[in-house]
């Protein structure tokens, strides 16, 4: 289930740049993600600079580490990133980013800033203790549970966890005053 806005597709430029930068991992093979990521528009009637600072609040929602804010001509990014247990061993990375239109848009007579929020995520394997081995040979994907995809992927509703904490943030950015985009 992919929802589009009719905002503009602010993040589309930096594509796996910014993806790769808001979740990284360890260089190991790498997949290709999913082509379509799941993308929420929302207009906001204020000025950039206080747009940017209602994205940081709706993300100080989560508990997790907010980015600083990274300047591109177009649009400002702002994210937050948290880790927490993968089920069947290792780690699962999060990154909730927000995209701040830098030009305002006029709609209805009245200046609004459009914004975009997605999600990514990334599984990490458990790190291998450093012990000794049984063998001289080296460690395999199996033996590490190291996961399938090892690229940033979309955040779905089949991630419950992590797409409720997408809702959280769109739930905090409509009770500041923000209007979902169709």
């Amino acid at each position: 289930m992919v929802r589009c806005s009719a905002a503009p597709r602010l993040l589309a430029n930096t594509g796996c740049v910014m993806i790769v930068a808001a979740c990284a991992s360890a260089p190991v093979q790498q997949s290709a993600a999913p082509a379509n990521p799941v993308v929420f528009g929302y207009e906001l009637s204020t000025h950039p600079e206080s747009a940017l600072a209602t994205a940081r609040f709706a993300l100080g929602t989560l508990d997790g580490a907010i980015q600083m804010p990274q300047v591109r001509p177009k649009f400002t990014t702002i994210s937050t990133h948290y880790m927490r247990p993968r089920r069947g061993g290792g780690q699962r990375q999060v990154a909730i980013i927000i995209a701040v239109d830098r030009a305002q848009t006029k709609r209805d007579s009245a200046l609004v800033t459009l914004l975009e929020i997605r999600g990514f995520a990334v599984d990490m394997a458990e790190q291998a203790p450093t012990g000794l081995r049984r063998t001289g040979l080296p460690r395999t994907a199996l033996s590490t549970n190291a996961p399938a995809l090892r690229t940033p992927r979309p955040v779905t509703p089949a991630d419950t966890v992590d797409w409720r904490s997408l809702l959280l943030v769109m739930e905090s950015l409509e009770a500041s005053g923000a209007r979902r985009l169709p």
